[in-house]
């Protein structure tokens, strides 16, 4: 099939959503599809692109000109607020309708749908499927509305089975059209290669790694106190902002703490290579990129399968959402959020009992294999549809 995929993430771009993007875009690729994805442009040029992400060149790229790139703070001192934020209408306008004409004149096969502005100007009997991350806000109800009800869908891919299930109590004609498909990861190691337990070197200390965003509710804060009560076990966090390294420095960094800032996804294996325990403390509210709004009912974190493919013991917070993949004693422990001596306690357990840390890491890694590859998750996606 020839495959349109119309995103919102920009790319290149520090944010974690185009690594889903392209990771999805290819996976497809690789079942022989035709696939293109439609973008806003970030840094760099398209063969940057398949570089910066570690991805093969098997897609194709349509980058437009992202609106952000129009509301620099000049432009809003010389003109007014309003007169900004009226300019950056049009050019959405202007930059949708453009990307409605390519996927017309290209007249694909299906279009995969994460970017629901674009959807007005896409013809109305276009084959669509939708990839949904979070219920519709209020402010785009009716779009959304009106966009599942086009004669065109053919399904809703939802990210968990609780957003499933609310997509079907608020649009009750969806029943037996969504498609429950967790995020999903790469698996780092060559083909054929044999999987074995990462072993501590003897008098090293043992290493915990964070990778991801660090924005209210991902728990900066959290492995602060962490790390504060094991002062003997190394913390590595991957990610965030300066923004919020600078707020988590402000309320005292433990000398065993080290942040390596925004590091690519094609240079994360290195990174990942040496850490002896994963975690990820989200909070009962969790922010998605800028820190705003809460995913913690819904979300699919795609670290947690980055963290399953590398057959690393993991320590995650205990949310209803996660337990639809993570089994508290089987591939992982699970401890409440808030509770920062039981955090600490399952780290320590880890430090010192090898033997429950490679039965945890065996099963993790046993579990990505089987379900949560990107190329098992464009499976289930495209299922009936091919």
């Amino acid at each position: 099939m020839r495959i349109h995929y119309l995103a919102e993430s920009v790319i290149i771009s520090d944010d974690v959503d185009p690594v889903a993007v392209l990771r999805t875009a290819t996976a497809m690729a690789r079942r022989g599809h035709d696939v293109t994805v439609h973008a806003p442009r970030g840094r760099g040029s398209d063969d940057d692109v398949f570089r910066h992400y570690g991805i093969p060149p098997l897609i194709g790229l349509h980058r437009h000109p992202t609106e952000a790139t129009y509301l620099h703070p000049e432009s809003i001192a010389n003109e007014g607020r309003i007169a900004a934020i009226g300019r950056r209408l049009r050019r959405l306008d202007r930059e949708r309708r453009t990307t409605a004409r390519a996927v017309r004149a290209a007249a694909p096969d299906l279009l995969y749908v994460r970017n629901v502005l674009a959807m007005p100007w896409i013809p109305a009997r276009q084959p669509f499927v939708f990839e949904a991350h979070q219920p519709p806000p209020r402010r785009r109800a009716a779009l959304d509305r009106a966009m599942l009800r086009r004669s065109g869908l053919r399904r809703v891919v939802a990210i968990s089975g609780a957003l499933a299930d609310e997509y079907v109590r608020r649009f009750p004609w969806l029943e037996g059209r969504v498609v429950v498909a967790h995020d999903a990861a790469d698996d780092p190691l060559p083909p054929g290669a044999a999987w074995r337990p990462r072993v501590r070197t003897p008098g090293e200390p043992l290493r915990v790694g964070y990778v991801g965003g660090l924005y209210p509710g991902r728990g900066g804060e959290e492995l602060m106190a962490i790390a504060r009560a094991l002062p003997n076990v190394a913390f590595d966090l991957v990610g965030g902002t300066d923004a919020d390294r600078a707020r988590l420095r402000d309320g005292g960094v433990p000398p065993n703490v080290t942040f390596h800032g925004h590091v690519a996804p094609s240079a994360l294996a290195a990174r990942y290579e040496r850490f002896d325990v994963l975690v990820a403390p989200y909070q009962r509210s969790v922010a998605v990129h800028g820190g705003v709004g809460d995913t913690s009912r819904w979300m699919s974190p795609m670290k947690l399968f980055e963290y399953l493919s590398w057959g690393r013991p993991l320590v995650f917070s205990d949310l209803p959402v996660l337990r639809e993949v993570l089994r508290d004693g089987e591939n992982a422990l699970l401890v409440p959020p808030d509770d920062v001596a039981g955090w600490v306690a399952a780290i320590a357990r880890l430090r010192d009992d090898v033997a429950l840390a490679d039965r945890l890491s065996a099963r993790a890694r046993t579990d990505f294999v089987s379900h949560h590859t990107w190329d098992r998750r464009v499976a289930t996606v495209l299922d009936g549809l091919e």
